[in-house]
């Protein structure tokens, strides 16, 4: 699996500048809350989902949003969702609980997996992501951004996820 400086060796070939903050390491939205202060751009979480045809979703949506399962799986159609396990996490992305991040997809080990993006995180210029490791950020710019998806093959779908006060 691909370590965080294979990451960047990856951002130096596609010429893509990024800004990395090393901190404490955080497992949850909440816990990450601090870095807002010292870190500009869209805060984001991200979950790995999974629906029983064994078609996994990697979600990236601001931090500040959830999802209801139910109701999600039934706007995609794919029946019902759950959180992948940690063995899948692993074997799919090649990271732990705690550490997903679309910059994960460089250890994708297939085709079964939809990235999907929160529509208001990509009105900002600048997002957040885990370097594969929740001990850093990397601060990368939404059309950097874009061009590394690109890169690993992923056709984002862009849809509209619900703050958590719309749940």
């Amino acid at each position: 699996m691909k370590t965080p400086e294979d990451l960047f060796e990856i951002f130096a070939q596609l010429n893509i500048e990024v800004i990395t903050s090393t901190h404490e390491p955080v497992f949850s939205a909440s816990e990450a809350d601090f870095l807002k202060v010292s870190i500009p751009g869209a805060h984001n979480k991200n979950l790995f989902l999974k629906s029983k045809k064994d078609v996994y979703y990697l979600v990236s949506m601001l931090d500040d949003k959830r999802l209801n399962l139910k109701v999600f799986a039934k706007e995609l159609g794919c029946g019902s969702l759950s959180f992948a396990s940690d063995e899948q996490l692993e074997s799919q992305l090649g990271v732990e609980p705690g550490h997903v991040t679309p910059f994960s997809l460089i250890n994708a080990s297939g085709n079964n997996i939809q990235v999907i993006l929160d529509k208001e995180m990509m009105h900002y210029e600048l997002l957040n992501f885990h370097p594969l490791r929740n001990n850093r950020t990397t601060t990368i710019s939404r059309e950097n951004f874009l061009k590394f998806l690109e890169y690993t093959g992923f056709k984002p779908l862009v849809l509209t996820l619900p703050k958590l006060s719309d749940s």
